[in-house]
């Protein structure tokens, strides 16, 4: 990308330029590798879920654990939205 013109490192022009076509193809490209790759579980869990990170799960290997494949991670997220679930319905 020749977004490099001037020796400063911002501007506050419009003048940066790139391939659009060949911007977007790389992208799909990586999302792609994200969602099929060995990373696709955790992938599934932030970008499809909608549930938050919680710093326990991280601490105590839950979410490292649950990444390991695509079924446990699936388990992990229904038993998640099923207590979001009861605790909104307070229905303990």
């Amino acid at each position: 990308m020749p977004h490099k013109t001037t020796d400063t490192r911002f501007s506050m022009f419009d003048d940066m330029s790139f391939r659009e076509e060949a911007a977007i193809k790389l992208i799909e490209k990586f999302i792609q590798f994200l969602r099929t790759g060995p990373q696709a579980p955790a992938f599934k869990y932030v970008q499809d879920s909608d549930l938050p990170t919680v710093l326990t799960y991280v601490r105590n290997g839950t979410y490292k654990e649950a990444t390991s494949s695509i079924e446990k991670v699936d388990a992990l997220i229904y038993s998640m939205q099923q207590n979001f679930g009861r605790s909104e319905d307070m229905d303990w």
